[in-house]
């Protein structure tokens, strides 16, 4: 790949990539809370100056009190001090007409980028990162207005119309999963209690279990993809204790590229009471046969060409919800790897257990509009998630991740844009020409419509 319109993008996304982060006040490769910039495949050094020290230094810091403090007063002034250092780099370090320039000379080289389905990845990511910064602008100040939730997951995903679950759509998930339960001897007018029925039979796990299963889950598919792939013999993922601070409150396992050197990873899963040895396969599935597997690919891809493009992870993107998207089919792309790792028998409940979260996908966009119209609470939004089918850990972690002021553009351009439309989009294309071409095809980073071009090309 020798194409310079290519490099010269990928160098000029490193710094947009480093103004986005520190608009938003995260800390990017530097730390936990994480809203734009998530990883960083080279030495941080080489990151930007302007991102390595002042303001944007300042910015993490407070960004990371919020994240890692329980009390509201502290917290709600270390909101308000973010505030001012995320103006302050917007207006004054960076200036919003400047970005939007660079965001419009980045367009014009990725138009300019003779490869198809390397142009058509590049186009939408800019578009994605164009409405993200309508996003912050907006976060930072209320009074110039946000762009509607359906026209954010249309930029974000490429797709139109937006990929937002109606009620009827839900529901009729919803009775779907009721029937496949009710065929394997789970009938109840309940559904909750069709679930909880299904999961005694599956046995829950200790907390202390839950870790050690995941444990040895992430070390045995990494070994496995390293035989099947030709992974680097040192490629390893370290799974580590969750905080109970920070960004882990809001998740149900994590993924960290580039901690501890080329090609390794940091892991983790939350405990959960309700938890059985299912939910670690399909977290182990997710976590390390998606968003391992690519971002080794992606890392590999940039090693060997030098784009910086594939050196940069990303959320609130259009190639993030590929990500995404490749992430929530893991135990398609690794059912045999699965099975000889927690046996056969488990991969028949696998099945429901995709189910149940895809229809808990479905719900994460489907209640981030209700709320962007103000019409639930909190304490609704906790049980709406319950009655369809999320344990109650899982429903407050995330009702409090939708609800939370600081992570309102993530919400927004991530959480609401990524995990269903990444899904179902995905999973269309694995219909149409099999898990196997489809990984085949997302060896360097790429966006929801080029992959699609790039299958289509090739009948």
């Amino acid at each position: 790949m020798k194409e310079k319109a290519v490099l010269k993008f990928g160098q000029k996304y490193l710094n947009l990539a480093c103004i986005l982060e520190g608009i938003a006040g995260g800390d990017g490769p530097y730390g936990d809370q994480k809203i734009f910039f998530d990883s960083w495949a080279r030495k941080k050094i080489e990151l930007p100056g302007f991102y390595s020290d002042g303001i944007p230094s300042i910015i993490r810091r407070y960004a990371k009190e919020i994240g890692n403090t329980e009390d509201e007063d502290a917290k709600e002034r270390s909101r308000i001090c973010l505030e001012m250092f995320r103006k302050a780099f917007l207006t004054f370090a960076i200036g919003l007409r400047n970005v939007r320039s660079q965001l419009r000379e980045l367009d014009v080289i990725a138009y300019r980028i003779k490869d198809p389905v390397r142009s058509q990845t590049r186009i939408d990511q800019v578009r994605g990162m164009n409405i993200f910064l309508d996003v912050l602008y907006s976060d930072l100040y209320p009074n110039k207005g946000c762009p509607v939730y359906q026209e954010i997951v249309e930029y974000m995903t490429g797709v139109s119309p937006a990929m937002i679950p109606s009620r009827e759509e839900i529901d009729m998930k919803r009775y779907g999963i009721s029937e496949l339960l009710s065929r394997k001897g789970y009938g109840s007018s309940e559904f909750m209690s069709q679930i909880a029925a299904w999961r005694n039979d599956l046995r829950l796990l200790r907390k202390e279990e839950m870790l050690d299963m995941y444990r040895q889950g992430v070390e045995k598919l990494v070994d496995s993809i390293k035989i099947s792939s030709g992974f680097p013999a040192d490629a390893k993922v370290k799974v580590v204790e969750p905080s109970k601070t920070g960004s882990d409150r809001f998740r149900s396992g994590s993924f960290d590229y580039g901690r501890g050197g080329p090609y390794r990873a940091e892991s983790r899963i939350i405990p959960d009471d309700t938890s059985t040895l299912v939910d670690v396969a399909t977290t182990v599935a997710h976590e390390i046969g998606g968003h391992y597997m690519l971002s080794v690919l992606w890392d590999k891809y940039h090693r060997q060409t030098g784009d910086l493009f594939g050196a940069i992870g990303t959320m609130c993107s259009n190639i993030a919800i590929t990500q995404e998207g490749i992430a929530s089919h893991g135990t398609r792309f690794y059912e045999k790897e699965l099975a000889n790792i927690y046996g056969d028998n488990i991969m028949k409940d696998i099945g429901i257990a995709q189910e149940l979260e895809e229809l808990a996908m479905m719900m994460l966009p489907f209640e981030i509009a209700r709320k962007e119209n103000e019409q639930t609470t909190p304490e609704k939004m906790v049980e709406e998630f319950i009655e369809y089918g999320v344990s109650e850990g899982r429903a407050e972690r995330r009702t409090v991740g939708i609800f939370d002021p600081f992570r309102r553009p993530r919400t927004l351009a991530y959480t609401g844009s990524a995990y269903m439309q990444g899904s179902q989009y995905i999973g269309r294309l694995i219909e149409r020409y099999g898990a196997k071409r489809v990984l085949e095809a997302c060896v360097e980073p790429i966006s929801l419509l080029a992959l699609s071009k790039s299958l289509g090309k090739v009948q």
